[in-house]
């Protein structure tokens, strides 16, 4: 019987390799994803099919995805191990410009009889990254940014 951290560990080795079929048995059928509104992927996700939406979704935006610095923890007060929460580092370059991106996170994972029955997911994202993937005119996209690399960005997404 796998621990949680094994389940977990799962999960983010094959967000890094592509191999959705290894992970879906191990969600839950009824799965709830999380993820935060003020990204480009926001909202909820439902069941086995939501979590091939979402990642169809991060991987139209996103190549050469990688996770670093993981850090495992696990209540003390969970006997049960039915929580894990993983701090990291999602790094990757953005599709339509090829610009490189790190995001620190924090995933807050709950399971139930070996199966991930839900995630939430939190990031941390720099003002210039939230204007590129903004969907909507803010104050902080009203014109273009250049980014290190030297390109412009017209202020509007992708």
């Amino acid at each position: 019987m796998p621990t949680s951290r094994q389940l977990i560990e799962v999960v983010y080795s094959v967000a890094t390799d592509s191999n959705l079929s290894r992970i879906l048995p191990i969600l839950d059928e009824d799965i709830v994803l999380y993820m935060p509104d003020y990204m480009s992927i926001g909202g909820e996700y439902h069941g086995r099919r939501g979590f091939l939406t979402l990642m169809s979704r991060v991987y139209k935006r996103w190549e050469r995805i990688e996770l670093s610095a993981l850090v495992f923890f696990m209540p003390d007060h969970d006997p049960l191990s039915n929580a894990v929460v993983t701090t990291g580092l999602f790094s990757g370059t953005l599709i339509p410009d090829s610009e490189p991106v790190s995001l620190p996170f924090l995933h807050y994972w709950q399971l139930k009889d070996d199966k991930i029955i839900a995630l939430r997911a939190f990031s941390w994202h720099t003002a210039p990254l939230l204007n590129r993937f903004s969907r909507d005119q803010t104050p902080f996209n009203n014109g273009p940014y250049t980014w290190p690399n030297g390109k412009r960005s017209n202020g509007s997404a992708p």
